[in-house]
């Protein structure tokens, strides 16, 4: 949560809630799974902000067939990694 900017917005598949607990201004970047195969959530890239997608064991079949269409469709960075998650950074510049 620290390195999220003002104009950053974030993906997190069922742990939202537990983010926005111990974070409680992750909540103003909360973007739902489903909007990331919207080519149009990418033009907040163009504030030279970052959308960051948070995978975790903690998805449903639904999401994680969506995270895997997301992450075939952008060419996407992973930024951190802790047992049970991984963070990606997805950009419009690195669109495949």
């Amino acid at each position: 949560a620290k390195i999220v900017r003002d104009n950053d917005q974030v993906s997190a598949p069922n742990i939202d809630n537990v983010l926005s607990y111990y974070y409680p201004e992750i909540g103003q970047h909360n973007l739902l799974v489903q909007e990331l195969m919207n080519d149009s959530v990418f033009a907040l890239n163009e504030q030279n902000s970052n959308i960051y997608l948070i995978k975790s064991i903690y998805m449903t079949a639904d999401q994680k067939k969506t995270v895997k269409q997301v992450l075939a469709k952008y060419d996407s960075r992973s930024v951190a990694q802790f047992k049970g998650f991984r963070i990606y950074d997805i950009s419009l510049q690195r669109t495949k």
